[in-house]
């Protein structure tokens, strides 16, 4: 009785066949997850910014009028309640510097990918303009 086997060629053919298949999935797996992070770090950035944008909206409102110093990359002013807050752009981050008296802190606002924002007072309302692309 003959028995009925592989050959040696047809197995590593086999074999040759199973590694170019899993080099495959495997490429695609690792794609997959390198889009993933692109994905989660991009939403972190717009998410950071976004936040950024609503607090010094929220402070510009509160500014005094006659003590607002406007550049084209940073503003600074004094609150209803005398706070100090400076945002300006440096490299491609923004920052916050804000206080009381002679006491201020300093904090990154968003933290790189800032490429361009400007502050401009609009006309004869003194309404400012935020800026950012």
């Amino acid at each position: 009785m003959k028995k009925k086997a592989f050959t040696l060629v047809e197995v590593m053919i086999v074999i040759a066949i199973l590694g170019i298949l899993s080099i495959g999935v495997i490429s695609l797996f690792k794609s997959t997850r390198d889009l993933w992070d692109y994905s989660d770090q991009q939403v972190d950035v717009q998410q950071s910014a976004r936040n950024a944008l609503n607090e010094m909206s929220k402070y510009i409102k509160q500014a005094k009028k006659s003590e607002v110093n406007v550049g084209t990359s940073s503003i600074e002013f004094y609150d209803s309640s005398d706070r100090y807050h400076k945002f300006w752009k440096s490299g491609d981050k923004l920052y916050e510097r804000f206080g009381v008296g002679g006491s201020t802190t300093t904090r990154e606002l968003v933290r790189g990918y800032v490429q361009n924002i400007v502050f401009e007072v609009i006309g004869a309302t003194d309404a400012v303009r935020i800026s950012s692309f």
